[in-house]
């Protein structure tokens, strides 16, 4: 998947002519719930992280900075105030949180990036223009 969007973007950086696309793949954690504080002080004595969370990582495409695509998401428990995460197994969720990972909500932005909305607004733009002037033109 990642090779089929970095050549998608490869195609777009050679079809701008003297324009230019910025385009990227990274990993995003979002928020999914906080720990108690019992909880919480286990895990920073076994992980070292201050404040840790549950969050979803994920891969992201993105053009101009913007998410297009999100795939691969995986619950973790990671560091609010840094850059570290540990993958959780379905029995460590479920005994640091009381739910397993079916229980938490997707994040809104996961399902649907905002580069993704954008862009299906400007081609329902288009769409719409084209259609008005087509219709302009039968009268």
């Amino acid at each position: 998947m990642r090779n089929l969007l970095l050549a998608t973007g490869l195609l777009l950086l050679g079809g701008c002519g003297r324009g230019m696309v910025v385009v990227g793949v990274g990993e995003s954690i979002d928020h999914l719930a906080s720990f108690d504080d019992e909880t919480k002080a286990q895990l920073q004595a076994e992980t070292g992280f201050a404040e840790p969370a549950v969050g979803l990582k994920y891969e992201s495409f993105s053009i101009f900075f913007l998410p297009v695509w999100n795939w691969e998401g995986d619950v973790v428990v990671y560091e609010t105030d840094g850059d570290r995460y540990l993958p959780l197994s379905d029995t460590e969720l479920r005994e640091f949180t009381g739910r397993s990972a079916d229980d938490f909500s997707t994040p809104f932005l996961y399902r649907f990036p905002i580069g993704l909305i954008v862009l299906l607004a400007i081609v329902a733009g288009a769409v719409f223009q084209t259609w008005r002037r087509m219709r302009s033109l039968d009268t």
